[in-house]
């Protein structure tokens, strides 16, 4: 019996890894309180049918280089819509402002490093910080992808209830993204790590939907 929980933790750990690095929603039954200090990040993840690979975004609070990454979907966290493929992810976070910086894939790849942008939001304890849906798209016919957002919070926001038990709309701020560029100096972005040749560039367009 020993043997096969090592063998299942295994299995899970390698799952793991190849769908990307792991993020944990916030628990069902979650619950809004400004004296915790923190509060939630919600935001749907999309992309089209031609974008194949799982992906991340990375994110991190402005004015550090310690970033994490939000993962397109990974066994725990399932894609929930399939036209566009995606989900809605939940992070629990410090207040404080944040910014998405960059986004990459399994197998090395990375945007091109002279593409600079940032997608900023705050956190603010005791709320929701709702940023609608991030789509990232393929353009025909080029290796460029483009960056959208949509507001979709009358049809997230039964899946928002059904994660944060006192839910008002009260508490929920829709800062809906916007995408930014900005030159290297202010977003800092590392150039991307090539692995041994086996990483690809891709070139990002960013174009408002």
């Amino acid at each position: 019996m020993k043997s096969r929980g090592i063998l299942a933790g295994l299995v899970l750990a390698l799952a793991l890894f190849a769908s990307g690095c792991a993020e944990l929603n916030v628990r069902a039954g979650y619950q809004l309180a400004p004296s915790s200090g923190k509060g939630v990040l919600a935001m749907g993840i999309t992309a089209d049918d031609s974008i194949t690979t799982n992906f991340y975004w990375h994110l991190r609070h402005v004015g550090t280089h310690e970033s994490r990454d939000i993962t397109f979907h990974t066994i725990y966290d399932p894609l929930i819509w399939q036209h566009p493929r995606g989900r809605l992810v939940f992070i629990e976070l410090p207040d404080g402002d944040y910014e998405f910086f960059d986004w990459g894939g399994v197998a090395g790849v990375q945007a091109a490093s002279d593409i600079y942008f940032r997608i900023p939001f705050s956190i603010h304890a005791g709320r929701v910080s709702y940023l609608g849906h991030v789509d990232l798209t393929k353009v025909p016919d080029s290796p460029s992808y483009k960056i959208s957002s949509t507001n979709q919070f009358a049809d997230d926001r039964p899946l928002l209830a059904s994660k944060i038990a006192n839910l008002s709309d009260e508490y929920v701020d829709q800062d809906i993204a916007i995408l930014q560029s900005c030159g290297a100096a202010d977003c800092r972005k590392p150039k991307p790590v090539m692995g041994g040749g086996h990483g690809m560039t891709i070139v990002i367009f960013i174009r408002a939907r």
